[in-house]
């Protein structure tokens, strides 16, 4: 039965948490994609394309797709490194950190939605779970 299938319950909450974003960002313009962005550069401004994709878990191609319309957009700014021609950090401008707040409050609300059947120690618990298999995922990534 799929309702017991670890995995399945996973797409299906990733699905329907997505869909709900993506639905309350309608009007922001902000592509998908993009919010979790913003949200990885306000954790760590000044960071590179390289940590972006992992902290979004997006491919290389996706992220440096999505930063070019961001910077068009004057969400962001690309820094060269001194020391690396070469390499760039990306930044966050003022408008981008008003979106920011905006994207912050919509994932605020989805994750009050979903986890509104939850007590406070079943969250924690939840939580917890979440990223221990998170771990053990990033684990294997490291290894192969």
């Amino acid at each position: 039965m799929l309702s017991n299938e670890l995995h399945f319950l996973l797409m299906k909450c990733f699905y329907n948490n997505n869909r709900m974003i993506v639905q309350k960002i309608q009007g922001m313009d902000l592509l998908p994609g993009q919010p979790k962005i913003l949200e990885c550069l306000a954790e760590g401004d000044g960071i590179t394309p390289k940590e972006i994709g992992r902290c979004c878990a997006l491919d290389k191609s996706t992220v440096t797709g999505l930063l070019g319309k961001m910077e068009h957009q004057k969400l962001v700014f690309r820094r060269t490194l001194p020391s690396d021609k070469r390499s760039v950090k990306i930044y966050l401008t003022n408008q981008g950190k008003q979106k920011v707040r905006q994207v912050k409050e919509v994932f605020k609300e989805v994750d009050a939605f979903a986890t509104q059947n939850l007590t406070f120690d079943e969250l924690e618990q939840l939580i917890h779970l979440l990223n221990k298999i998170l771990t053990t995922f990033e684990r294997k990534e490291d290894i192969t």
